[in-house]
């Protein structure tokens, strides 16, 4: 069996038996105009094995002779209207319509409203003499669901002008169209798509000094059945992006028929932290939806997968691929990604003329937080000292007894970094850090000394990280602050148990991830005693990681601030986490016990 048309062979894709003497040869839609030719057999055979005789000369099956050979020839479909008076010359090859032609399933053509009346000018063409005209009209031609090129003449030779004429097919508006008094023009629309066996026309006045509408002509010609399949052809967010999401906009090439893309058809959505949940699929306009589920603002990469049995309005699956095969999983299914960067923020702390680092903002002792800035102080006395010595991160400090700062971030988890210190001859003592309200640290710095400390997973659940630095004693009385940087915590980081401090963090985390929010005020007094209690204690893990700062002292002498203690807790820094968490969690204990009874006076002796 061959069948050819005029762009060539073309493929048979079914062969169905109807009766015992009809069958069916199904093929792909052809929309090409021309001649078609079918050859079948001769090597089909009856009941009784004997194969074709077509050319009934008593000899069977020859190769030639007794093949069946039927040529046809596809025709586009064509349609023309003229449009003029009962009594006016009609165009030659075109259809007469006057104001009265009603459509009617018979006819296959006419109007749907009856408020049209025609006038005849004088001059012009059989086409542009003659002419319809209402402050609306609606016109209906029967043909067959494919795509067509729509030509029409609108104008008037008369003295009269017709201003914004809208014009709609199959009720989606195409353009709007003024002319001059004389004037008649002809305008031309490619790729009309009928879906339901009927082009309809719409023609709508919307203002300027005349009301009506005017049509002189229609002509429709079939260009063929739109086989193209539907595809993605845009996607957003797409690339880097710095913002939350919580949707996904996907483009199609084609008008999508809206009940076959639901959650389901969303194969995959995973990013950094897993799989993520679709809660809806909302349809924008005919080719275009939303994906919509939670918001994501980890950083890293997302991707998804897409259908392929998302279907246009003529029930085709996607053809991703552009193959020709539609619908194949994998093959036709739309992959897309994006990756949200990291959210990273630094400030450099110092006075309006002083050097900012690069890649830094610049924060003076007068810039107070607005919405608008992001970031920025909350109040308080704010004071700046350019020691002109050093980097332009640390040779200019901010400086006062408290400071409050925030900084506007996604809601997750962060790694914050302070630089904190002083180039000049002063050291400053117990300088308490808090993030988010929660105290995480106790630092100090030696004259010239500018420390770096970086705490992890801070969590941030309202749009804002607050950072506070106060001073709890000491000589001096004020804390300091050269950098801060904010970083999006990388996916992963963290710990169960201790947190992830870096040199010059000193306080402890509880292995239930709770930091402690109040420290512990009366080292002096019980500081020897709980030493002493883990000395004897039968964890050895606890024990290396107390005494890693050793004491020969009687107790009532020893005499150290929280600052020393936590010094302490992390002078053996080489143990793991679980183990150190451990070690930590048992200490905290015996403090507390500690604090609970009086002990005898002990002298311990390393």
């Amino acid at each position: 069996m061959a069948l050819i048309g005029p762009d060539g062979p073309i493929a048979v894709t079914g062969v169905s038996r109807l009766t015992d003497t009809q069958y069916e040869i199904a093929f792909d839609p052809q929309s090409t105009a021309g001649n078609y030719q079918l050859v079948v057999g001769p090597n089909i055979v009856d009941s009784s094995g004997n194969a074709m005789d077509q050319d009934g000369d008593g000899v069977n099956g020859e190769s030639v002779e007794d093949r069946f050979v039927v040529d046809f020839t596809s025709v586009q479909f064509a349609a023309q209207f003229d449009f003029g008076t009962p009594t006016s010359a009609v165009e030659a090859g075109y259809i007469q319509v006057t104001p009265s032609d009603l459509y009617s399933a018979s006819a296959g053509y006419g109007y749907v409203n009856s408020s049209v009346q025609s006038v005849t000018r004088l001059g012009g063409t059989l086409m542009t003499y003659d002419l319809h005209y209402a402050a609306g009209l609606t016109f209906e031609v029967d043909v067959p669901n494919s795509v067509y090129d729509v030509e029409l003449t609108v104008g008037d030779l008369g003295p009269y002008a017709h201003e914004l004429m809208a014009v709609s097919f199959e009720g989606v508006a195409v353009d709007v169209v003024s002319t001059l008094a004389g004037e008649v023009l002809t305008l031309e629309y490619s790729g009309v798509t009928v879906n339901d066996g009927q082009l309809t026309l719409s023609m709508q006045d919307q203002g300027g000094f005349d009301s009506n509408v005017v049509l002189n002509g229609l002509s429709v010609t079939w260009v063929g059945e739109d086989i193209t399949a539907p595809r993605v052809i845009g996607s957003t967010p797409e690339g880097d992006i710095e913002d939350r999401v919580d949707q996904i906009t996907l483009t199609f090439n084609k008008p999508i028929d809206s009940s076959s893309f639901t959650t389901s058809d969303v194969v995959a959505l995973s990013g950094p932290n897993g799989s993520i949940a679709v809660d809806a699929v909302n349809q924008l306009s005919e080719n275009q939806f939303e994906i919509v589920f939670a918001e994501q603002s980890s950083g890293g990469d997302y991707s998804y997968e897409v259908g392929p049995d998302i279907l246009d309005l003529n029930g085709r699956p996607l053809d991703q691929d552009q193959d020709g095969v539609l619908g194949e999983v994998g093959e036709d299914a739309y992959l897309g990604g994006f990756t949200i960067l990291p959210f990273t923020a630094k400030y450099d702390f110092g006075l309006f003329y002083s050097p900012v680092e690069t890649g830094y903002l610049q924060v003076t002792p007068s810039t107070l937080y607005s919405s608008t800035l992001g970031f920025g102080y909350l109040g308080g006395s704010v004071r700046a000292v350019d020691r002109s010595a050093g980097t332009a991160m640390s040779r200019d400090i901010h400086y006062s007894g408290e400071l409050n700062f925030a900084a506007d971030v996604p809601d997750g988890l962060y790694e914050v970094t302070l630089h904190i210190g002083d180039q000049g001859p002063y050291a400053h003592e117990q300088m308490a850090v808090f993030l988010e309200g929660v105290q995480v640290d106790i630092v100090s710095t030696a004259p010239g000394e500018l420390r770096t400390v970086t705490y992890s997973s801070v969590s941030v659940t309202d749009s804002q990280l607050q950072i506070r630095l106060q001073d709890v004693g000491g000589p001096d009385v004020n804390v300091v602050l050269a950098c801060l940087e904010i970083v999006t915590e990388p996916s992963g980081a963290g710990t169960s148990g201790l947190a992830n401090y870096s040199s010059g963090s000193q306080l402890a985390q509880r292995s239930e991830g709770s930091l402690i929010e109040e420290p512990i005020r009366n080292f002096e007094r019980i500081g020897g005693k709980a030493v002493e209690l883990l000395r004897r204690t039968s964890s050895t893990v606890a024990r290396d990681v107390v005494f890693g700062k050793a004491y020969q002292e009687p107790n009532d002498s020893i005499r150290f601030n929280d600052e020393d203690l936590f010094a302490v807790l992390y002078r053996r820094r080489s143990l793991d986490t679980e183990s150190k968490g451990s070690a930590i969690e048992e200490l905290l204990m015996s403090i507390d016990a500690v604090m609970e009874q009086e002990l005898d006076e002990l002298q311990p002796v390393y």
